[in-house]
């Protein structure tokens, strides 16, 4: 696994509701729908995650993971989305896929 080094020194992780997240997903990037995790790199030692627990809730039960679980996956996409990975086109989800799972296994999540 190749991980890019993350520039951000604080990071700072705010759990929020579905019409929160949606709330501000619609403002940052034009889709009103709710989300799981939003990450905002902010300067160049800071960084914000702003993660919905009632989607991380709902998915855990759809997926069949423990609710912390999930939300682990939540923050280790974040910071993936942090060190300059994206997930916009099939190869890109493929790879962030697949970081995903490596840093589960290094957490002993998965």
């Amino acid at each position: 696994m190749d991980l890019q080094p993350i520039p951000h020194q604080e990071l700072e992780i705010t759990f929020v509701d579905d019409a929160q997240i949606a709330q501000i997903h619609g403002e940052y990037m034009d889709d009103p729908t709710p989300t799981d995790v939003i990450t905002f790199p902010l300067g160049e030692e800071y960084a914000q995650l702003i993660i919905s627990v009632d989607t991380c809730k709902r998915q855990a039960l759809e997926f069949g993971n423990t609710f912390d679980k999930e939300l682990i996956l939540y923050m280790v996409h974040g910071i993936l989305h942090l060190a300059g990975y994206d997930d916009r086109t099939k190869k890109q989800i493929t790879q962030m896929r697949k970081m995903e799972s490596e840093l589960l296994v290094k957490l002993g999540l998965a």
